[in-house]
């Protein structure tokens, strides 16, 4: 078991390794009122193009992990049920 920058990284005996991606939000927790909401910190994401790789797929019965989704991931803590706006701005504060 290893932490690598934001990643939980575990190795097992039988030859398999399994990631937790963006632990940050675990690093939060000490820090979160759970009577409030709480938005953890983010982790950095980058844009990137659409692999445009078109090779022959893997086949069905080929062991395979899921990456994690496409873009960046926001965490939150909601204390109560509440609706949610989430609204992306840039530097200068415009969307």
């Amino acid at each position: 078991m290893v932490i690598h920058e934001d990643d939980l990284v575990v190795g097992t005996h039988g030859r398999s390794i399994w990631i937790l991606d963006n632990i940050s939000p675990l690093r939060s927790l000490a820090k979160m009122d759970t009577k409030k909401s709480f938005l953890f910190p983010s982790a950095q994401a980058t844009r990137v193009r659409h692999n445009m790789f078109a090779d022959t797929p893997l086949p069905p019965e080929e062991p395979a992990g899921k990456n994690p989704p496409d873009g960046g991931t926001l965490d939150y803590y909601l204390s109560q049920q509440a609706k949610v706006r989430v609204e992306i701005v840039g530097a200068k504060g415009r969307s």
